[in-house]
């Protein structure tokens, strides 16, 4: 018996440790406008890949934004016929005409502007089709596979 990745895991230090939000807008000029699980970012399989997490913020001051990363030019495999996950993002300058997706890198950023953080989706393992229907079903009640993403992956 297998078992579905685990979801939103923060994969840059701790693997499974996810800061609060209160602890980073007090420690750090910023505020957090979204924190969510993406839906359809765990790889497809009979057991299905965790959920990327996704989080945005705002700086609330001048900063050095540095951001290493790892999974956004060869997202986590499948497995056993499971399908990929998601890529990682880091997308900086939000809702202008400058957005753009970037490389690990150190940014000097400014008050006001905003910038994206999503991790990589968990690889799926076992093929698609094979997954447990009330599985799926519960996937699609929680948001984290929507019907086109049933549809296309699952083709239920």
């Amino acid at each position: 018996m297998g078992h579905d990745g685990a979801c939103a895991t923060a994969t840059h230090l701790s693997n499974l440790h996810i800061t609060p939000i209160e602890i980073l807008e007090t420690e750090f000029p910023c505020r957090i406008s979204r924190f969510e699980l993406v839906p359809d970012t765990g790889g497809a399989g009979q057991w299905r890949g965790g959920l990327s997490l996704l989080r945005e913020y705002e700086l609330l001051q001048n900063a050095t934004v540095i951001r290493r990363y790892d999974k956004s030019r060869f997202p986590p495999t499948g497995l056993a016929g499971g399908k990929a996950g998601c890529g990682a993002r880091f997308v900086i300058r939000l809702g202008t005409a400058q957005e753009a997706p970037m490389p690990s890198g150190r940014y000097e950023m400014q008050a006001g502007e905003r910038f994206l953080l999503q991790s990589a989706g968990g690889g799926g393992y076992g093929d698609p089709p094979q997954r447990d229907a009330a599985a799926l079903a519960r996937d699609m009640a929680e948001g984290y596979v929507s019907a086109a993403g049933a549809k296309k992956d699952y083709n239920a």
